[in-house]
């Protein structure tokens, strides 16, 4: 990528998922981008929403209501009967 990409990513990084809410890790993960990207005019900027942590869930709530996928679910009776290969 060009510098002013490389430079408008660096300002743009958004955290995502459970484990990025860990105590500390937005900030190792700014610091260790600035070191790599020192030869950039860039402000490192990362970011995350604090309800990160329920996007599996809230995904997940969202297909539930979806009607066209209903032909793929498994039931819990199927899945008791199966297991993983329901």
């Amino acid at each position: 990528p060009s510098a002013d990409a490389r430079r408008e990513l660096l300002a743009n990084v958004v955290l995502c998922g459970g484990l990025t809410v860990a105590p500390g890790l937005a900030a190792r993960f700014a610091g260790e981008l600035a070191t790599k990207a020192r030869g950039i005019k860039s402000r490192v900027i990362v970011s995350g929403p604090n309800e990160r942590r329920y996007n599996a869930w809230i995904g997940g709530s969202i297909l539930g209501t979806l009607n066209g996928l209903s032909d793929v679910w498994v039931s819990r009776s199927e899945y008791l009967d199966q297991g993983s290969k329901a």
